[in-house]
C-alpha cells in the first residue's frame, strides 16, 4: 500500500537532470538529535561513497528532531543548496516517528529506489553500506547490518550496555516476540528496497514511536514476504557526542517510555504471529 508523503522539507527535490539519471537512486536516511559534532563528517562520508561508487546515485537525507545544538543548521550550511543533500527538520516525536517521516520523504519527493539507514554517530561504519546494497543486488529486499551474524561483533561496549542489548535483542525480540528472520533486530543500519517492500508498508499503521521501530519493522517486512539478508559488521562505541538510547539522567524519561513501548510491541508482535499461524 502506498502512503501519502510528507510535505518536502529542507532542500528542493532533485531536478530534471537527476530524474533522467538511470542509476539506482540510494537515499541515505540519517536521523539526528544533538549530533552537531557528527553530522558534517557523516555527510562527507556519504559523499565519498558516491565518489567511489559512480554506478549508484547517492542522496543524503538528514531528519532532525529539532536539535537544540544546531545539528540541522550545520547540515544545511554544509549542503549549501546542493541537490543531493536534504534536511527535514521536525518537532521531536521520537526516533521511530523520525524514521517514518524520512522513509515517506525518500519514497515520495526524492523518488528513492533504495532507502539506506544509518545513525549519525559512526558506531555503524558508513563504509559498510555498499555491502548492504550488494546484498540487495543479489536478491534481498531487506539487508541488515548484523552484530550477531558470523563475522560480526561489538567493540568498546561497557558491560551494562551489552546486557541491556542482550535483553532487548535476544530475550524480547527473539524469545518473546518470536522474530527469527534475522539475528540483529534493533540496529539502524539497513538497506531497504522500495519497490515491492517499502511501498507495501502502511506507515499510518506503524504503532511505535521510539526505538521499538526497528524490531517492529523486521516483523512488518516479514508480513509482506520480504527476503532478508544479514551482513556481518563490527559495531563500535561512539567517540563523539552522547547516546540517546541508554539510561542516563539526561534521557531517563525518554528511555523509560521507549523501553515500555518496546516491551509492549514485542508482546503485540507475538500475538500477531500466533494469529497468522492459525
Amino acid at each position: 500500500m502506498h502512503s501519502a508523503c510528507l510535505p518536502p522539507g529542507g532542500s528542493a527535490p532533485d531536478g530534471v537532470g537527476a530524474m533522467q539519471d538511470a542509476r539506482p537512486h540510494i537515499v541515505v536516511l540519517i536521523p539526528t538529535y544533538d549530533e552537531a559534532e557528527n553530522v558534517v563528517p557523516m555527510l562527507e562520508a556519504i559523499d565519498r561513497l558516491g565518489q567511489r561508487d559512480p554506478a549508484r546515485r547517492f542522496t543524503s537525507l538528514v531528519v532532525d528532531d529539532h536539535s537544540p545544538d544546531g545539528t540541522a543548521a550545520r547540515a544545511r550550511a554544509f549542503a549549501g543548496g546542493r541537490g543531493d543533500i536534504h534536511v527535514l527538520e521536525r518537532a521531536r516525536e521520537g526516533l521511530g516517528r523520525a524514521m517514518i517521516a524520512g522513509c515517506r520523504h525518500a519514497q515520495g519527493p526524492l523518488r528513492a529506489d533504495v532507502v539506506a539507514t544509518i545513525d549519525c554517530d559512526f558506531q555503524w561504519n558508513p563504509d559498510d553500506l555498499p555491502r548492504l546494497l550488494d546484498a540487495l543486488d543479489a536478491g534481498a529486499d531487506v539487508a541488515v547490518a548484523s552484530r550477531h551474524a558470523p563475522g560480526g561483533g561489538l567493540e568498546g561496549w561497557p558491560m551494562g550496555r551489552r546486557f541491556t542489548h542482550w535483553v532487548a535483542n535476544t530475550v524480547f525480540a527473539t524469545w518473546v516476540a518470536g522474530s527469527r528472520e534475522v539475528l540483529d533486530h534493533n540496529g539502524n543500519m539497513r538497506a531497504l528496497r522500495v519497490a515491492g517492500c517499502l511501498d507495501r508498508i502502511d506507515w499510518d499503521r506503524v504503532p511505535v514511536r521510539g526505538y521499538a521501530f526497528f524490531n517492529w519493522m523486521i516483523h512488518a517486512f516479514s508480513e509482506v514476504d520480504a527476503r532478508f539478508a544479514e551482513v556481518p559488521v563490527t559495531f563500535r562505541w561512539r567517540e563523539r557526542g552522547h547516546s540517546k538510547v541508554s539510561f542516563t539522567l539526561r534521557h531517563a524519561r525518554t528511555f523509560a517510555r521507549d523501553t515500555l513501548e518496546y516491551v509492549r510491541s514485542c508482546l503485540w508482535i507475538r500475538v500477531r504471529r500466533r494469529a497468522a499461524q492459525r
